[in-house]
């Protein structure tokens, strides 16, 4: 930005420099000063609107004829197919975009809150959410165990730990297991940057411990990540 107006006195000071372009006549108001006083009124309003408009710096990325002023809060959900029976340290599915997760290319947003919910009920295991900001780490296939990377190190945005999947107290008349981490209530603080020409970042699980039933896929296979996150 080329253009700082971020205090009332810089404010103030582009209200008075405006006001030069037309002085207002100090006369009392009259059938043949009328026209006149108009006039200047809008001169006015011309200066003071111009003096305020944002210019843009066109060689930054993620600036060029955008502005964005604070943060949205917003819910999306990723969702990954599990496949046969699964070990603590496992890869769950494969890597899976969160789109539009910044307002423009090269920023981010901040996670606040994450839950799972998996279609069969009674399960305890627990998630490990890897974040990266390209489409294609090196990172291992479905069902098999995590593993990192060197030359993947500035991809990798860091994983948050997930609390193990519990089920509703009427387990007999429940079909789905869930958690929901918000910090207890108090939310997350996990930010994730994305990449420079892109608005978008993305999600890998790892099962983290199994828990007392062994989760196998099939049936009961799609685990739904809900994230809510301020995006920046």
């Amino acid at each position: 930005m080329t253009e700082d107006l971020s205090t009332d006195t810089q404010y103030l000071k582009r209200i008075a420099d405006a006001s030069e372009a037309g002085t207002l006549p100090t006369d009392a108001a009259s059938a043949s000063n009328q026209t006149t006083e108009i006039s200047k009124l809008d001169a006015i309003k011309t200066a003071v609107e111009g003096s305020l408009t944002t210019k843009i710096d066109q060689t930054t990325p993620g600036s060029t004829n955008q502005v964005v002023a604070g943060s949205q809060y917003v819910y999306d959900v990723v969702t990954f197919t599990a496949t046969g029976a699964y070990s603590a340290g496992d890869v769950l599915g494969t890597i899976a975009a969160l789109v539009n997760f910044a307002s423009s290319n090269g920023r981010g947003g901040i996670i606040r809150e994450l839950g799972v919910r998996v279609n069969k009920k009674s399960m305890t295991f627990a998630l490990r959410l890897h974040f990266f900001n390209v489409s294609d780490p090196t990172v291992a296939a479905d069902n098999a165990q995590w593993k990192e990377v060197w030359a993947d190190r500035a991809k990798w945005k860091g994983y948050v730990d997930l609390p193990a999947l519990a089920t509703a107290a009427d387990v007999a008349g429940s079909d789905c297991s869930r958690i929901v981490h918000d910090n207890q209530g108090q939310g997350l603080s996990k930010f994730v940057g994305c990449g420079a020409l892109s608005t978008s970042i993305w999600i890998i699980p790892e099962i983290t411990t199994v828990g007392a039933t062994a989760f196998d896929g099939a049936p009961g296979n799609t685990v739904e990540i809900r994230i809510g996150w301020e995006r920046l």
